[in-house]
């Protein structure tokens, strides 16, 4: 398996790489798929990061454009800043290009199909699908499937009840010897029997944890010193 994280790693700059960890950026364990990532600039702020949750599926050609939008609302589009601030002093400091909308945050058990591009300050929800060759450009919710240019919603995967009740069990935090026994429920068409084996699960760990905690402690050498 190709785990994004890795990839995305080998391919960034350590110091960068650092500076984006430092600042809450992550790729969640299991999601796979190799992802280009453009306006990851040195100078890396709060709202020019990316997160990604477990057990994503990342197409080939998936670019994330994070700082890369220039200021429609200046007389110009043009960065001088950028490009004319080696020769230009009095223009080096100056903002605006490039900007961005904010974070990308990708959640769990995300699809995202071949050649998508996705913009800065969207966010995809858990089990989103967001169909090939899609530009991303506003939110997108839970279990929701998405296409075109600009993306727009094409249906919900599933009814409204059982989306909720897929975001309240939450199987992608489970831990993968727990995940191993329920991939053929995953696999399958129907959620109901994952959302009952898992709550079936969820109930048992209630249980065992309220014994656990029922069980007094064994006396120490202390203890039995300060009785005598």
């Amino acid at each position: 398996m190709r785990q994004a994280r890795d990839l995305f790693q080998k391919s960034c700059p350590p110091e960068l790489h650092a500076a984006w960890e430092r600042l809450g950026g992550f790729i969640g364990e299991y999601s796979y798929g190799p992802i280009k990532v453009t306006g990851l600039a040195p100078a890396l702020a709060a709202e020019n990061i990316f997160t990604i949750g477990r057990f994503c599926s990342i197409s080939n050609g998936v670019t994330l454009f994070l700082c890369h939008d220039h200021n429609t609302k200046f007389v110009t589009t043009y960065p001088f800043n950028v490009l004319f601030g080696r020769e230009w002093p009095e223009v080096r400091k100056l903002g605006g290009h490039p900007r961005s909308r904010g974070p990308i945050h990708i959640g769990n058990d995300v699809w995202l199909a071949s050649e998508v591009s996705i913009l800065s300050g969207v966010r995809i929800g858990d089990g989103a699908v967001i169909g090939h060759r899609s530009v991303v450009t506003r939110d997108v919710g839970p279990y929701e499937i998405w296409a075109g240019q600009p993306a727009r919603k094409i249906r919900n995967r599933f009814d409204e009840k059982a989306r909720a009740a897929l975001l309240r069990i939450k199987w992608w935090d489970l831990p993968i010897e727990d995940i191993r026994p329920l991939a053929p429920l995953l696999m399958s068409e129907d959620p109901q029997p994952l959302i009952t084996a898992v709550r079936t699960l969820l109930r048992e760990w209630r249980l065992k944890r309220d014994d656990d905690a029922a069980v007094p402690a064994e006396p120490t050498s202390d203890d039995a010193g300060r009785n005598a």
